[in-house]
């Protein structure tokens, strides 16, 4: 077994304990997934996915600002002494409108870049994948539970990528990361369901 294969592996194993812990809603899910984002990084340089590389770098430093994000919340729960569980919100269907245009807007100028002064693969989708990625992750460490639903679609799309660019330990992880995104909107809704019940 080569390097990469070996890094694709471990980052593999790191990203399913990072999912995992993320639908849990454990705090302690954010040190897993930034490890893996770093490993990830090795082999798209030669993968030449620079939009992935961007993003792997963002979901880096969003993995310490989902981890100090969690553990605020998390006190302030227990604080409260009511809370049995991180609390869910929910954007406004407004706002995922003007993210939907916003992320759509910003993904086909970054892919028009991309096009313009690198030799990327795939632009305009790894543009897409990694602009929602990053809406994604921010809404994940705000504990919104719509960041699922981002999600859905962009694992199934990066499956395609990972797959076309012969990266196939990767795309089976996404592959896994969707059925793993349907499980977590599931819950999170739940947990959002019981909230408001509460309430």
């Amino acid at each position: 077994m080569s390097l990469s294969q070996i890094i694709e592996v471990l980052a593999t194993v790191l990203g399913l304990i990072f999912v995992t812990g993320a639908i849990l809603r454990k705090v302690w899910c954010w040190l897993p997934g930034i490890l893996s984002s770093a490993l990830i990084i090795y082999n798209l340089v030669t993968a030449g996915l620079y939009a992935e590389i961007m993003l792997q770098i963002f979901y880096i430093i969003m993995g310490f600002y989902g981890w100090y994000s969690w553990i605020v919340a998390a006190q302030k729960s227990m604080s409260k002494g009511v809370q049995t569980h991180l609390p869910v919100r929910a954007l406004l269907l407004s706002t995922h409108l003007l993210l939907l245009l916003g992320g759509t807007g910003l993904a086909l100028g970054l892919a028009w870049l991309l096009r313009a002064w690198t030799d990327a693969q795939r632009s305009v989708v790894d543009s897409l994948t990694s602009v929602f990625g990053i809406i994604a992750t921010w809404l994940e460490a705000r504990m919104m539970i719509g960041a699922w639903l981002y999600w859905i679609v962009i694992n199934i799309v990066s499956t395609w990528l990972y797959y076309d660019r012969n990266l196939k330990i990767y795309a089976m992880l996404y592959v896994i990361y969707l059925i793993a995104s349907v499980v977590g909107y599931a819950e999170w809704k739940k947990i959002r369901l019981s909230q408001l019940t509460c309430t």
